[in-house]
Formats: structure tokens, sequence, C-alpha cells
């Protein structure tokens, strides 16, 4: 990959990634780690269909556990401080 930023852009935020830093991340993308209807955190209770019990429409979307698991992976990715002022 060739590109100096990739921007995220959605409901409540902006982020620019350097592309060297994306490049870190996308793998953890791509085998669905950063997916909890992929890769749950736990096991999901009280729904009868268990085909849909990962469904995106039924996840909590304020999942602790899954932001937990994606913190804890980009802390070692980079375990130095960014600044976080608008540069």
């Amino acid at each position: 990959m060739n590109v100096p930023y990739v921007r995220l852009l959605g409901r409540g935020f902006d982020v620019s990634i350097l592309g060297s830093d994306w490049q870190k991340i996308m793998p953890y993308i791509q085998d669905g780690t950063f997916n909890p209807t992929l890769v749950p955190t736990a096991p999901q209770t009280g729904y009868l269909n268990p085909n849909i019990q990962y469904d995106s429409a039924t996840l909590d979307d304020r999942d602790q556990l899954f932001y937990e698991r994606v913190l804890h992976i980009l802390q070692g990715l980079f375990p130095e401080d960014y600044p976080t002022s608008n540069l």
C-alpha cells in the first residue's frame, strides 16, 4: 500500500491514520479481529435463532469487551504516546 494516510469518517468521528500505521492495523481488519460479527467477544444469549445471534443489528455498539480487545491490540502495536492535538 503506497498512500500517505487513510481517513476514516463516521458518525461522531473523523480520524486520519498514517499509511505506515494503517499497514500495521490492516491484518486485524482483514482477519476479522476488529469485527465483532466475525470474532465475538462473548457468547450472545437470549436469541432463539443461533443463525442470527451475531448479526450486527443484534450486537451492542457499546460492547466494552470488544473495545477493550481492540484497545489492547492497538496499545501493543503503538506503545508510544502520540500527540492528540489537531495538527
